[in-house]
């Protein structure tokens, strides 16, 4: 990743904007640093030496930005919002992998998808969608009520993030089967090891779905007292 940090820089030095200026190539690698979680560029390089992470920065699957950290270290060296708009634009198209600019990006983008794909994969092969007695022919409708396990970038070696949903089916009423609800609470959980303050790695084996009735549609009747 050094290398393409490097490569980033020198891309963002070419522009009229920064080449005009008295900005030198070292401030660029401090804000792209931020950008990326860390202190200070120093950081980043000795962070890539220490072996007892289970994964380094250059094992990312996915970027998150830390754009307010990146901010507050642009305004250090007075970059103007246009020079700093373009660091994290020639950082995201830059990079070997996805880059995203917050955690709400990354899950409206990236996450969403694949947690809709996992939670109904779970409803079919957990037999959820047969007891319902509905036809259940669509992903489920997340409700961006986001769960994380914490700060992102600070986390040091796992991240998730997790939503809740429902799971809507159709009956048909003049088929065969007896009605029991049409509707499924759904709720699921992407566990990522961290790579690096920004970089994250699926971990496959550590995706959590669950699924339950909504039974909102019974009409339950108080019981009366006796005598």
């Amino acid at each position: 990743m050094n290398a393409a940090i490097q490569s980033i820089c020198y891309n963002i030095s070419q522009h009229p904007e920064v080449s005009n200026t008295t900005l030198k190539r070292s401030h660029l690698h401090e804000v792209i640093a931020a950008l990326l979680g860390y202190a200070s560029h120093a950081a980043l390089i000795q962070e890539g030496k220490d072996a007892s992470q289970e994964y380094e920065f250059s094992d990312a699957e996915f970027v998150v930005l830390n754009l307010p950290m990146g901010t507050e270290r642009a305004s250090k060296f007075l970059l103007t919002n246009e020079i700093f708009r373009i660091c994290v634009l020639e950082l995201k198209s830059g990079m070997p992998v996805p880059v995203f600019e917050s955690v709400e990006d990354f899950y409206d983008d990236k996450v969403r998808e694949l947690l809709e794909e996992a939670i109904y994969q779970e409803a079919g092969e957990s037999g959820a969608m047969d007891e319902s007695n509905a036809y259940f022919d669509y992903l489920p409708d997340m409700d961006y009520k986001l769960e994380t396990s914490g700060n992102l970038w600070t986390s040091v070696d796992e991240w998730s993030i997790a939503d809740t949903g429902t799971l809507s089916g159709e009956y048909d009423p003049e088929g065969d089967r007896m009605y029991n609800g049409h509707t499924l609470n759904v709720k699921g959980k992407f566990i990522f090891a961290k790579a690096g303050r920004a970089g994250l790695v699926l971990l496959d084996d550590s995706t959590e779905c669950f699924i339950w009735p909504d039974e909102s549609w019974r009409d339950y009747e108080p019981l009366e007292a006796e005598g």
